[in-house]
């Protein structure tokens, strides 16, 4: 996305290891880390403000949470959370994998 244009990126994982990897070799190939920050966190319970967020990009979060013992449950938490850190006008986009 820094190639594209897009600058203060916060890219969060729910595993440290990747968290970790994604610090390492991405610090070296673009632009030295600069405006991106890798977190560890849970996105059912981020620890952002309220209405941070113009966009948050999810790629296979939602489709790993309907693979949960309760996925209605999970799924509702994880919607209620990204609705709490978007702004009002903002834009929420979901790429799932899973078949339809």
């Amino acid at each position: 996305m820094q190639t594209d244009g897009f600058f203060n990126i916060i890219d969060i994982d729910f595993s440290p290891i990747i968290v970790k990897q994604m610090q390492e070799v991405y610090h070296k190939k673009y632009y030295q880390g600069e405006n991106i920050e890798y977190l560890y966190m849970d996105i059912s319970n981020l620890s952002f403000e309220s209405g941070k967020f113009d966009v948050i990009i999810d790629k296979g979060t939602i489709d790993t949470c309907l693979q949960s013992d309760f996925p209605k449950a999970d799924a509702k938490k994880i919607f209620k959370e990204v609705d709490r850190v978007l702004k009002d006008d903002g834009i929420f986009l979901s790429l799932s994998y899973a078949p339809p």
